[in-house]
Formats: structure tokens, sequence, C-alpha cells
């Protein structure tokens, strides 16, 4: 349904709000729509619905307004409450006292239309803090000169030399992080349309197990350390309740294992080796990569450590301010799962979850308000600084994250709009712009 710019005009002039302060941060606005605004939308929204519609006996577009609105009534109140919201809304944005963060209708539900009257509602809205901000720009701060060491491009040698390493047979007793080929049974008889994957977590001939965490049986690094090549090996697993083959959730099985091979983890032993498997044409040239690379993550680093201590300044000369209440809550919640996705793996955690739960919501508080404050000091910057976030940034950082995570593109961003984690993108970037105009404009020293 389509409604031109001077009507939406009419009806936000038409309405009359009321506005009133219910705690910092958080406003109550009523607003009241004149009776002859009411009828005048009803009649348009009428009008515009009449000239689509084939009702039998008249040409298209013809019927009587009256027939129209009898038999449309319930849609043209849809219409129309989507109209008296829609201003509302607008006419609350317009208002350049307020920012606009989140909103509510009351609980109870809004009102229904009664003919002949005005039409009043309320919507709570959380706005933005207001924040009185310190002189920003020209801030003192430090910049690290640090040299690149012989012993650091020496360690990252090492590390691709470990990266690029291969398992070799060996004669001797198994470590942890090596790798046997075992044939193994366990005494556990599983259903009938058991899957594969579960038979094979059962049974197996001629297969490997890693001696790491995570471990593909339980209890197997424990039983299989030390052992040699020929021998058989038993011991108990006792799987986690919330293991993923729901048979086998809380099990004790009796396993018997019998190794074939070991295999032990060989790094590259020389220079040449390395730069062959690396395919660079010498030691010389690769030293120069990883010299590159190892700088740019000094600049990186740097980078973000003159962030953190130009924004401390500008925050340590702003009082303290109230955070909008549902905003703050949505974000303690997002802690607070955040916590408890890290703190509980299996079921015995759950309960040491709980018996620390007031500790971790005092955490997932603290954090939560510390992100926030940082977040709306940056945001008003932002503002004052006219630095937006730009849909090409966007799609760049949904490109990256879709590599990480192997999805495709247009699913992760269908999964991010759908969630509302699309947001969380737009806030992360326009705060990284902020940070670096602030750093940009600082004023900097090298430390001595």
């Amino acid at each position: 349904m389509t409604t031109n710019a001077n009507e939406k005009t009419a009806l936000k002039k038409a309405i009359k709000i009321n506005c009133s302060d219910v705690e910092p941060c958080l406003k109550k606005v009523e607003y009241t729509i004149p009776f002859d605004a009411i009828k005048s939308e009803r009649q348009l929204i009428a009008n515009e619905i009449a000239k689509y519609t084939d009702v039998p006996g008249f040409r298209k577009g013809k019927a009587p307004l009256s027939i129209i609105t009898s038999r449309f009534k319930s849609n043209i109140e849809e219409e129309l409450m989507k109209h008296f919201y829609m201003a509302a809304f607008e006419k609350m944005s317009e208002d350049e006292k307020f920012e606009i963060i989140a909103y509510a209708f009351p609980k109870e539900g809004l009102p229904k239309l009664t003919e002949g009257q005005d039409y009043s509602f309320n919507i709570s809205f959380d706005v933005a803090p207001d924040i009185e901000l310190p002189d920003y720009k020209g801030i003192a701060i430090t910049s690290k000169e640090e040299e690149i060491t012989d012993k650091e491009i020496q360690e990252s040698l090492d590390y691709y030399k470990n990266l690029y390493a291969e398992y070799k047979t060996i004669d001797a007793t198994a470590q942890k992080e090596d790798m046997l080929k075992v044939s193994y049974s366990s005494d556990f008889v599983p259903s009938e349309t058991a899957s594969a994957n579960l038979k094979h977590q059962l049974k197996a001939d001629e297969t490997w197990i890693w001696l790491n965490e995570p471990e593909f049986i339980p209890g197997s690094i424990a039983a299989l350390t030390g052992a040699e090549k020929d021998k058989e090996y038993f011991f108990e697993a006792e799987y986690p309740a919330d293991y993923r083959e729901a048979e086998l959730a809380g099990k004790k099985l009796k396993y018997t294992v019998k190794v074939s091979e070991v295999q032990r983890k060989v790094p590259v032993s020389s220079d040449e080796q390395l730069c062959e498997k690396m395919k660079v044409d010498s030691i010389d040239t690769l030293k120069t990569q990883i010299k590159t690379n190892i700088q740019k993550q000094k600049e990186l680093k740097n980078r973000s450590e003159m962030g953190a201590s130009v924004f401390d300044k500008i925050s340590a000369a702003i009082k303290d301010f109230t955070i909008p209440p549902s905003v703050l809550a949505s974000e303690i919640q997002k802690e607070m799962r955040g916590i408890a996705n890290r703190e509980v793996k299996n079921k015995e955690d759950i309960d040491k979850f709980k018996e620390k739960k007031e500790e971790y919501q005092k955490e997932a508080e603290r954090t939560a308000k510390e992100r926030m404050r940082r977040f709306f000091i940056l945001k008003k910057i932002a503002k004052l600084e006219s630095i937006k976030v730009e849909e090409d940034e966007v799609d760049s950082q949904i490109k990256g994250m879709s590599r990480y995570y192997g999805y495709k593109e247009g699913e992760l961003r269908k999964l991010m709009e759908s969630n509302g984690s699309i947001d969380d993108v737009h806030s992360d970037i326009l705060m990284s712009k902020v940070t670096e105009f602030l750093i940009d404009n600082a004023k900097i020293q090298a430390k001595a």
C-alpha cells in the first residue's frame, strides 16, 4: 500500500505527542491522533484499495467507497494502524534531541480503534545517553617501534617446520600426539538401526587413532600412551551424558585394542626441505617473507594498543552515564550465553556453572557495561565526525567471515539478518573506524 509524501506529512502533523521521562535513557511517549485525521487517513486507504479491487457488478476501481469500507473493513483498519505507528516513529525520529536505540509497546497490548473518538497509544523508547565529550583530538599516546630479532625469525622457521611435519613409523612406545594404527572392538551391542558412525565408534579394523584432544574414544590417550606395536590393550571408556551418539550417552564400554603400528610427527629437518615444501626458492627469501609478516603483526598489535590507550584517556575524562536499560539487559544476556558456552562442555559442568552463576552474572554485567560505555562514546564521536559504515564494508566483512566459517556468502548473510548479528558486524566496523580516526588525530610519540 503506497502513501505519498504529502499524505504522510499531513498525518505526522496531526499527531499530538506527550513525552515523559520514565528514567534516564527511557522515555514514554503518548500519541494522540484526532478523529478527523483518522477519518481522513481511512478514506485515503479505502480509495487506494478501491483502485485495484474487483467488486462484482462494478468495473475495476469504480465500486462505491461505502461497499469498499464495508467489505474490507479489517484490511483498512490493519493498514490504518500501520500508518499510525509509522508516522509516530518518524515523528519521534525526526526530533534531533533524541537518538532512538530501541522501543517497546505496552505489555497489555495496543488499544483498539473506537468509532467517532480520537485514538491514543503509547510507546516506550530507549534513547542514547547524553554524553559530554572532552576534546578527543590531539591526545598524546606512545607508539612502540620494535625491532625484529633473529630469535623471532628462527621461532617462525621452527613453527613452519613443525607445521609441515610428517607422521613416520617408529619402533618405540607411543606418546601423546602420536598416531596409532589399530583394530578395536567393544562390548556394546548397538541397535539394528545404528548409524555407520556409531558402528565405527564401536568396532573397526586397521584404522587410525590420534593420541590427542579431543579424544575419539574417551580414555584412549591414558590407556594407549606407552603402547607398543603388536600388543593388545584393554580399557574402559566412559561416554559423557551429552555425547553426540545418543545410544552411547552416559554409558561405560569395555574396549579391546590391538596396535599394529606407531607413527610420530617428525618435523622438517632442514631449511632446504622447508623451502621445497613451501615452494620458496631460497631460505633468504623465506626469511624476508617471515620478517614482513612479523612486522605486520607488530604494527597491528601496536595499532591496537594505541587505540586502547587513546580511548582510555577519553573515557577517563567522561562522567558515568546511564546505559539504555533494554540495551544493557540484552548485552548482559549475550555475555551470559558466551560465558555458558565457554564454561559448560558436559553434564558435570552444568552443576558447576549453577554454583558459580552469581559470580558469572557479575562478570557479565561488568563486561556488558564496559562494552556499552565504549560503544556509546565512540558512537557519539562517529555522529559528530560524520563517520559512517558503507554497505561495501559490510559486504567485505561478511565475505571474509563466509570464507572463515565455510558458508556460502548469501547463506551467511541471510542467517545473520535473521538472528540480528548483522547489526553486530555494522557496529564492529563503526567502532573500528572511529578508533582509527582517533589514532590518526592523536599526538603520537615514539616510545623511548
